[in-house]
């Protein structure tokens, strides 16, 4: 079956595919902020729990770990959890063209397209009006947030320095 010969996908249709992509999302973002907060927590408590019986080389060696970690973790998940939202915003987009009576062939052929850079896609009215909302919304969670947490590792890593120093 060809791409163009397929029927319209329903409202219907595109929410549960919807909704999958956004409790995929939401996922991604709570395991962000689990390992995120996990570390800061493990680093506050190594520092002050081996205050005494660790030297001050051993001590900083566990806090580059984990600051490593951290990076590491902010980075892959955060790309991850972008490209999710962009795709939560294309369902969205899709549910939008239906209810203006667009009809909405192949959608998952579709969403590749969109995650391959498809220009024509990527330049839909309805996508550019879903991601515009919706960025609003996202900012403090994908991006306030990373932020903050990267200042409390930062502020850690000063009080480590200032108290050692």
């Amino acid at each position: 079956m060809s791409i163009t010969s397929s029927p319209n996908a329903t409202v219907s249709e595109l929410i549960a595919h919807w909704r999958l992509q956004e409790a995929l999302f939401q996922g991604y973002r709570r395991l962000f902020i689990t390992l995120e907060l996990g570390l800061l927590s493990v680093a506050s408590l190594s520092l002050s729990i081996n205050v005494n019986t660790l030297s001050v080389p051993a001590q900083a060696a566990i806090l580059a770990i984990l600051c490593s970690l951290a990076i590491g973790i902010f980075f892959k998940l955060s790309g991850i959890i972008n490209k999710r939202g962009e795709i939560v915003f294309f369902w969205q987009a899709l549910i939008l063209r239906v209810e203006q009576g667009i009809g909405v062939q192949a959608p998952l052929a579709m969403m590749k397209q969109f995650q391959d850079g498809n220009p024509e896609v990527r330049s839909w009215p309805e996508f550019s009006y879903a991601s515009g909302n919706g960025k609003r919304t996202r900012s403090a969670l994908d991006t306030i947030l990373p932020f903050a947490i990267g200042f409390v590792w930062a502020a850690i890593v000063v009080i480590f320095i200032v108290e050692k120093a």
